[in-house]
């Protein structure tokens, strides 16, 4: 007779279980610690873990109550923006933060990365500030930093945007 790991009871080889005479001998576990039918496969001695702890926090940046696994005060949400944000601004200061063609420098938010090559761009920098610096940087090499005004002109070819890629990077 088979002895379960669990509760050290033995039990019987063959059981007559739901009209059907079953075989156990194979079983690690008895029924009463692992029942027939429930495919209970992992190892009943280790304890089971417990999934992670949910916390309840007030976020010190949005002020919003959020459920998160981890104490930190500032929500994942909030996190992602900072770091997109603090990526743009060293691209930003990488580049001089002002236009190359017009000189503008007013507001941050109405200067665009502008690819003046499409077939060589991989990625939108717009939209990919998650990615590691190094590939940000490597984008950054084909872009030139324009107004509004002045990237809408260079879509229109009212602008030779290879002059001043090489003045940019010089």
């Amino acid at each position: 007779m088979p002895t379960c790991m669990k509760c050290d009871d033995r039990f019987p080889v063959k059981k007559n279980i739901d009209g059907k005479e079953r075989n156990l001998q194979n079983r690690k576990f008895c029924l009463q610690c692992s029942p027939f039918g429930q495919h209970n496969t992992r190892d009943l001695t280790k304890p089971v873990k417990k999934r992670g702890a949910r916390y309840l926090i007030k976020c010190v940046l949005c002020h919003e109550e959020k459920q998160t696994t981890s104490r930190n005060r500032v929500c994942p949400r909030c996190r992602f923006v900072k770091k997109r944000h603090a990526q743009r601004k060293k691209a930003l200061d990488l580049t001089g933060a002002k236009c190359c063609i017009c000189g503008y420098n007013t507001s941050i938010k109405a200067l665009a990365f502008h690819h003046v090559d499409r077939a060589k761009k991989v990625f939108n920098l717009s939209a990919n500030w998650h990615r590691p610096w190094e590939q940000i940087e490597a984008e950054l090499k084909k872009c030139i930093l324009v107004c509004c005004n002045c990237h809408a002109e260079t879509h229109d070819n009212l602008h030779d945007t290879y002059y001043f890629l090489t003045i940019q990077w010089s």
